[in-house]
């Protein structure tokens, strides 16, 4: 007929509609009738309705982590954008470093024990109700190196030793970390 269609949502909590343009509310279900009202010589034709999901992207924030330290406490927090309300975050491939956990709250941290590099995946996910298409989710890659921890040697000063013939004297050391020190006569 060639005659004007107006559109008009039917769920305005979600979309809206102005002339021939869909603005999004909020993540849900949209809802937009297609009316036409007929003129002289055209009856109205039967309204259409058409929906459709709007989702609301959910991403992780941090895209990459800072490198840890063997033995030395990590804590890193994530936060997400996007969706709904709180998030919760939970490890959805790859395994975290030995001694280091993700809290539901998106809090990596503990004390590594192992050195070594790391690759695993976050998942964080809104607090969408499924009533309104959620819950949403946005995944993010990540690579987390613990590094060696560095240590220092202590060697007491021997102090002033008399020569001997034949004299010796008992050296002694310490390392931070703990492990045991061995010696060695360096070549001249």
């Amino acid at each position: 007929s060639g005659l004007a269609v107006a559109f008009s949502s039917q769920t305005l909590g979600v979309c809206t509609v102005a002339t021939d343009v869909v603005t999004m509310v909020t993540a849900g279900t949209c809802t937009i009738r297609a009316s036409q009202a007929g003129d002289g010589d055209y009856l109205a034709a039967a309204d259409v309705e058409r929906s459709f999901q709007v989702v609301d992207t959910v991403s992780i924030v941090q895209t990459t982590l800072p490198n840890g330290t063997f033995d030395a406490v990590y804590n890193q927090q994530l936060s997400a954008t996007g969706g709904n309300g709180s998030y919760t975050y939970a490890l959805t491939a790859g395994a975290l470093p030995n001694g280091i956990t993700l809290s539901g709250a998106g809090l990596i941290s503990g004390t590594p024990t192992v050195p070594g590099a790391y690759n695993f995946t976050v998942t964080a996910t809104d607090s969408t109700p499924v009533g309104n298409g959620g819950p949403f989710a946005g995944s993010q890659a990540f690579a987390l190196s613990i590094d060696q921890a560095g240590q220092t040697i202590t060697v007491p000063d021997p102090g002033t030793q008399p020569y001997a013939v034949g004299g010796s004297f008992g050296l002694t050391a310490t390392a931070s970390s703990g492990l045991p020190v061995s010696y060695a006569i360096a070549p001249a």
